[in-house]
């Protein structure tokens, strides 16, 4: 009875191909895995899971012409929004930026994704890309900045580097200054009062104020910390580390079930709709950085073993 748009979109097919499996009908099911496979996102990897296959990414690269990326790099307007990025005034940067898009042509938009790369502006990339429906060129969507930062933490917490890259694409689309309306600072965006307790309970020294979590060392090895701390409380059940991260401890340990059940499932009943897609795309993030970093195929099997109803205990992160 659903309207065809609406059916035809990955989640429903997915969970239509579940039902089908779960009914028996393991032909049909596979029939749909196999559609959604040869698509990218979220339900392309679990579709490919479900087939037992692992996942390449379907990348479609934006034209690089760097002669039509230098002109534009004149532009006045864009002369004045790189300045101001550099200064740190992103927003008044974003104004000069959306002015300066607002007279160029298709083809000069897509070369404007490039030109922000270029300089370093990767929020900016990544927003002028969703804005033209342009999500498949991984190599030029998916950078690696900070990379010395995130190395180090990686290694002191005993974190793969990807999932600190999944966490801050999602969180901060890499930008230092960003602050939500939460009062959330920061690569990882971290609250100043968790900030604080992370510094305490890891020998951390605790950032002198909100301003101090713009800085993206501090950032980065707290918000890192954070998430290990959360790994040792979930039983490095990463899934609902990451619900965690986003909505706080107490609601994701009030969110496992009763009994064991698919993570899949899990996933898809997080009641916080925000919490729900932020977990599915970090998943995906994860699996980019992934292929990226390797060139092999991807899998993700290791997230989807059953979510169990025990709590882990407070267990502090590693120092």
């Amino acid at each position: 009875a659903m309207p065809e748009t609406l059916r035809d979109q990955p989640e429903w097919q997915y969970w239509r191909a579940r039902t089908e499996a779960a009914t028996g009908n393991l032909k049909a099911a596979q029939v749909v895995y196999e559609k959604l496979a040869g698509t990218d996102g979220y339900y392309a990897l679990l579709s490919a899971w479900r087939l037992s296959r692992r996942y390449v990414p379907h990348t479609t690269p934006v034209a690089n012409i760097p002669h039509l990326q230098e002109k534009m790099a004149h532009w006045p307007a864009m002369k004045r929004a790189h300045e101001l990025f550099e200064v740190g005034l992103s927003s008044l940067a974003t104004r000069e930026w959306t002015e300066a898009l607002d007279q160029a042509n298709p083809e000069e938009r897509l070369q404007a994704i490039r030109l922000a790369a270029r300089w370093g502006w990767y929020s900016e990339a990544v927003g002028t890309a969703s804005r033209q429906g342009v999500f498949e060129d991984y190599q030029l969507l998916y950078p690696f900045p900070y990379s010395r930062l995130v190395d180090k933490a990686s290694r002191r917490y005993d974190l793969p580097a990807n999932w600190i890259y999944g966490l801050m694409r999602q969180e901060s689309l890499y930008n230092p200054k960003a602050i939500s309306p939460a009062s959330a600072y920061g690569l990882l965006q971290l609250q100043l009062p968790t900030a604080h307790a992370v510094a305490d309970s890891n020998g951390l020294p605790p950032p002198k104020g909100s301003g101090a979590l713009l800085n993206p060392r501090t950032n980065v090895m707290l918000g890192s910390a954070l998430l290990k701390g959360l790994l040792n409380r979930e039983k490095s059940r990463l899934i609902v580390a990451l619900a965690a991260y986003n909505a706080g401890h107490n609601a994701a340990e009030n969110w496992l079930p009763k009994h064991p059940i698919s993570a899949d499932i899990w996933i898809e009943n997080i009641p916080y709709d925000e919490t729900r897609v932020y977990v599915k795309r970090i998943l995906w993030h994860i699996a980019i950085f992934n292929w990226l970093r390797s060139g092999r195929a991807q899998s993700i099997w290791r997230q989807m073993a059953n979510v169990q109803p025990e709590r882990g205990p407070i267990v502090a992160s590693a120092s």
